[in-house]
């Protein structure tokens, strides 16, 4: 799948204690990122403690999805593991964008928080 983000969202820390980033196309495609910054045990305990991965539908979407995530300057390369694949219906997803160079370094903090202790990004 390839996604052609005409929006990017992206907050290290909102209002309930999420790091969020996501791309959206000018239909109705989407590649959602979310992690809780304070999981508490429960969380933990059920396997909610990692990147959440969204594309298009909560019916697309699972904990420990991603394999491998690489950021470009005007893109962004998804690899899923094999529960993500089975999870969000894909192998891999590239996201293309277009940022200014202050945003694109916004987006790339932002990142760093929600995969902050993965080693595959």
């Amino acid at each position: 799948m390839i996604l052609e983000a005409e929006e990017v969202y992206f907050d290290p820390n909102d209002d309930i204690g999420c790091a969020t980033v996501g791309f959206k196309s000018a239909g109705d495609e989407y590649v959602l990122l979310t992690r809780n910054l304070n999981p508490d045990d429960q969380d933990i305990s059920l396997g909610m403690a990692g990147v959440h991965l969204e594309i298009n539908d909560q019916g697309w979407s699972g904990y420990d999805a991603i394999a491998s995530f690489t950021i470009y300057p005007e893109k962004a390369d998804i690899q899923m593991t094999e529960k993500g694949a089975s999870a969000v219906g894909r192998q891999q997803v590239e996201v293309r964008y277009s940022l200014p160079a202050e945003r694109r370094a916004q987006l790339r903090t932002t990142l760093s928080t929600v995969f902050e202790g993965f080693s595959n990004i």
